[in-house]
């Protein structure tokens, strides 16, 4: 039924994919950039996930664990690699939504425990948002990243320009270019003031996707090469 059975094999699986398209598209390139913008880890969220994931605290510690060893490898393949996290809504601690609570939810102790295990690669560093924002330069463009439950930008003109209205405040900056999570399924909307682009969902359809409209949706991650 288009429906995923958890199952952590298929997992590594897509992850293994993923991260071997990357190495042999951009092997040489000088920096790496790698945005993970939420919705990792399940916490306390939709009744129906409770019988197709493992237990909240296993699954981050294990995530992490595998995540590592993946940008790990990639450590040798690129002169450094910045990974920004925002967290989702997916690892609040609240039946709620609270943005003060990305600073402290599941997602951000996945975030920490990935950065202590990535601590001994030092061309490798990990920036972790309490705001549910963060930015960067590449070349000389400024990108920004979030998770996409306060404003969703790829979708039309007006809500791309109330994101990039958002990082403005929330971070002073003036994004380009934004990447977001959130709505599972990539899509992106351009304008005359920069891109908005989600990044789709490494697992595809679930019970929440049932649910919530995103049924027989193909896993996938978005790659982009940034040049002058």
């Amino acid at each position: 039924g288009n429906v995923n059975e958890f199952n952590w094999g298929i997992l590594e699986q897509r992850l293994g994919h993923l991260f071997s398209v990357w190495v042999n598209s951009y092997r040489g390139e000088e920096r790496g950039v790698v945005f993970l913008l939420g919705d990792v880890i399940t916490g306390i969220i939709h009744d129906s996930l409770e019988n197709t994931t493992k237990p909240t605290a296993e699954a981050v510690g294990d995530l992490a664990t595998l995540l590592a060893s993946y940008l790990a490898s990639m450590s040798v393949i690129f002169g450094r690699i910045d990974i920004f996290f925002v967290s989702g809504n997916h690892e609040r601690i609240s039946e709620r939504i609270k943005s003060a609570h990305k600073g402290f939810d599941f997602g951000y102790l996945f975030a920490q425990i990935l950065e202590a295990k990535l601590s001994e690669f030092k061309n490798i560093s990990m920036h972790i948002s309490t705001t549910g924002y963060v930015s960067t330069v590449i070349g000389d463009v400024v990108v920004g990243g979030h998770h996409g439950d306060t404003h969703r930008g790829a979708f039309s003109e007006s809500r791309t320009f109330r994101v990039q209205e958002a990082f403005k405040s929330v971070l002073g900056v003036e994004a380009h270019h934004i990447f977001e999570g959130h709505t599972h399924k990539f899509s992106w909307h351009n304008t005359n003031r920069g891109a908005s682009i989600c990044n789709g969902s490494v697992i595809g359809s679930n019970s929440y996707g049932v649910t919530n409209g995103f049924v027989a949706i193909r896993p996938s991650q978005t790659i982009i090469r940034f040049m002058p």
